[in-house]
C-alpha cells in the first residue's frame, strides 16, 4: 500500500485536551486524513469489527491508559485477530515507563510516541508519519516484529 491519498486514522483517547491536540495537529498539516476518536477500549474493538475490510484504518493511535479496555489489553486483541494484525499501531501515551514501552513492543506496536508537551514536536512527528515513506516504514517495523515471532 503506497500513494495514500487519504489515511484513515483512528485515535483511542479518553482525554478531550490530547483529542484536540490531534485534530489541531491535522490541521496544521492541512490534512484530509479521516479521523474517527473513540474514547475507551471496548468502544475501538467494537468500531472496528463493525467496519468492512476496504475501510479499515491505516493506523491507529492508541492511548495506553483508557477505560474499560486498556491499549495492552487492545493491542492483544487486535494483534491476535487476524484481519486487524496487520494495522500500524502507534502506541500514543504520556507513559515512558520502561515496562509499558516493553510491553507494546513486545505484543506488536509498531511505534512508542509520548505526548509531547511541544505541539510543533508533535506536528513534525506526525507529518514525519503521513507521508508514503513514513507509512512504508511503520509496515516494515510491522513485518520485522511479525518474522520475530
Amino acid at each position: 500500500m503506497s500513494n495514500i491519498d487519504q489515511y484513515r486514522i483512528v485515535l483511542a483517547e479518553d482525554d478531550e485536551d490530547d483529542r484536540f491536540l490531534f485534530r489541531e495537529a491535522l490541521k496544521e498539516l492541512n490534512s484530509n486524513a479521516i479521523l474517527k476518536i473513540v474514547d475507551d477500549g471496548e468502544k475501538l474493538l467494537e468500531y472496528l469489527s463493525r467496519l468492512p475490510e476496504e475501510e479499515l484504518p491505516h493506523i491507529i493511535f492508541l492511548d495506553l491508559h483508557l477505560p474499560r479496555k486498556n491499549g495492552i489489553q487492545c493491542i492483544r486483541e487486535l494483534r491476535g485477530n487476524r484481519t486487524f494484525n496487520a494495522i500500524p499501531i502507534i502506541m500514543f501515551t504520556n507513559s515512558g515507563l520502561s515496562p509499558d514501552v516493553e510491553a507494546s513492543t513486545k505484543l506488536g506496536a509498531n511505534m512508542y510516541i509520548r505526548k509531547s508537551d511541544s505541539f510543533a514536536t508533535f506536528v513534525s512527528t506526525l507529518r514525519g508519519l503521513l507521508t508514503d515513506d513514513g507509512f512504508k516504514y511503520l509496515l516494515r517495523r510491522r513485518e520485522n516484529n511479525l518474522a520475530d515471532q
